[in-house]
């Protein structure tokens, strides 16, 4: 995942602007106070229905593409989910922070436009 971040970071730096606004967690973060100053809903009950319907769709959306009985059950599958979501601020500013990636046992620093140079060690 970090991995596949660094190369979009580097593909394409301006659009990680925008990833984390795009992201379930402060989507929801930024509705729930929409809604609330617009409309004075309850902030908390629109954040977890928000994020009870995006994980819906992300599972829906798994078992279509996939169009066959999942290897894992619901329960590991919202673990698992639970988990991506919140790690994805980690993951983008690691993906920033660090420049290098691992592929076949070599090492690489990833510039930018996508071009990647092969970092050699030289043993003495």
């Amino acid at each position: 995942m970090i991995r596949w971040s660094k190369l979009r970071v580097n593909l394409a730096p301006l659009t990680m602007l925008g990833e984390p606004i795009q992201e379930s967690l402060m989507l929801g973060l930024l509705n729930m106070w929409a809604t609330n100053l617009l409309f004075s809903w309850d902030p908390i009950v629109f954040f977890l229905v928000h994020l009870l319907v995006w994980f819906l769709f992300d599972y829906l959306l798994l078992s279509i593409v996939q169009s066959k009985t999942l290897p894992f059950s619901k329960f590991e599958f919202a673990v698992a989910w639970l988990l991506r979501e919140s790690m994805t601020y980690f993951i983008i500013a690691k993906a920033i922070m660090d420049p290098t990636v691992t592929w076949h046992d070599k090492r690489y620093r990833l510039k930018w436009g996508g071009a990647a140079e092969e970092i050699r060690t030289h043993y003495v």
